[in-house]
């Protein structure tokens, strides 16, 4: 009961053998904080024969490899011609053809007693696609995103924090965290990784996603939603809400959606956004001028959380309001009873138990849903 940890490493590690052998590495010279590096996973992959993984094949096949990440790289080069990976291609100090893309994914989750618990990982913009597609597979050079698959084969952690462990006095080991993560992204496209008969192998890191809490943290910027105008009197100047560009400052609004040419579309990267020189932006490949572009805005945050949830919440509510009964409850009621004969009937499993004003944060028809 004292040590239970010690013998669950026991039984499932000794024991059974669930853990793999990614060496360990440790945060500054304290012990304390644990981190498995992007270098120390791709020498795990390599040697095991698992780098098929990362770029979004069930088994390996060298050849077929080799033509996804080609293929990849070109079509990568028609958006981003001016990156500063095609200098290094150029200089012969890279391959494309074993040039993994990656990103970093950081975002602050509950732990115990509802405690924040910070959690960084790392994996591949190259996966087995977001569900089940009968033609993927026929294609030799697939490019699916990677969405699909259990999460211990297609993300990768990398640290893992308790809120304690870096805020108040231990505040300085969030700035060497990213320090440490910079340093090791760097090294993945400088020096890369070999596997057992010599082929070198790189990673490159091509942003950072996650929710706009992390982003804002991990890049030290002066801009972010934090920076929002909550009051009618302006008593000072507003710094902005984006890091991209200059929406949300006197001049320059951010709910301009009346048009496809709103003001902030001309400011983009046009201001600096950092209060300090970020270590990302010094090891880290990127577009010249494009330096607040490694910090990317997460899918799932920004859709399934976000633009998606309060565009399906209007949709349920438009569509309660052609039902034939009286109060909101009852047109919620009938329409939810739709729901579920669909899904029976079609088949589809209903993800959802109850639709209801609740469910879409439609609180009073005089409000708007929000979710």
């Amino acid at each position: 009961m004292k040590n239970s940890e010690r013998d669950c490493h026991q039984v499932l590690v000794k024991n059974f053998q669930l853990a793999l052998p990614v060496e360990k590495s440790y945060l500054g010279s304290e012990r304390e904080i644990p981190i498995l590096k992007i270098r120390d996973w791709f020498r795990f992959f390599l040697s095991n024969s698992c780098i098929h993984i990362l770029h979004g094949l069930r088994k390996p096949h060298a050849s077929r490899e080799r033509d996804i990440l080609v293929a990849f790289w070109r079509q990568y080069q028609q958006l981003h011609p001016q990156h500063r990976i095609f200098d290094e291609v150029s200089r012969g100090n890279l391959c494309l053809s074993r040039a993994l893309p990656l990103v970093i994914h950081g975002d602050e989750g509950r732990g115990r007693r509802h405690c924040a618990h910070f959690v960084c990982s790392f994996h591949s913009l190259l996966g087995m696609g977001i569900g089940k597609q009968k033609k993927s597979s026929k294609i030799w050079a697939k490019m699916e995103c990677n969405f699909s698959g259990h999460s211990y084969a297609t993300r990768f952690m990398i640290a893992s924090l308790r809120k304690k462990d870096y805020t108040d006095q231990q505040s300085e080991r969030w700035e060497a965290l990213m320090e440490e993560l910079a340093l090791d992204a760097g090294s993945m496209w400088q020096t890369g990784v070999s596997d057992p008969n010599g082929k070198k192998y790189w990673g490159i890191v091509l942003g950072l996603i996650g929710d706009w809490p992390f982003l804002h943290k991990s890049g030290n910027f002066t801009r972010s939603f934090n920076n929002i105008q909550k009051r009618v009197t302006i008593r000072n100047p507003p710094a902005g809400i984006c890091h991209l560009c200059r929406s949300g400052q006197v001049d320059c609004s951010f709910e301009q959606i009346g048009t496809r040419r709103p003001d902030w579309l001309r400011t983009v990267f046009a201001q600096d956004p950092f209060s300090q020189p970020s270590p990302f932006v010094e090891n880290l490949l990127h577009v010249p001028g494009e330096e607040p572009r490694i910090w990317c805005f997460d899918w799932f945050h920004t859709m399934h959380l976000g633009v998606f949830r309060n565009f399906l919440g209007s949709a349920l509510a438009l569509l309660s309001e052609q039902e034939w009964f009286g109060s909101v409850d009852d047109r919620f009621s009938s329409l939810n009873s739709k729901y579920k004969n669909w899904c029976k009937n079609n088949p589809r499993k209903a993800f959802y138990g109850k639709l209801s004003k609740e469910a879409i944060g439609w609180d009073t028809t005089k409000t708007f849903p929000s979710g």
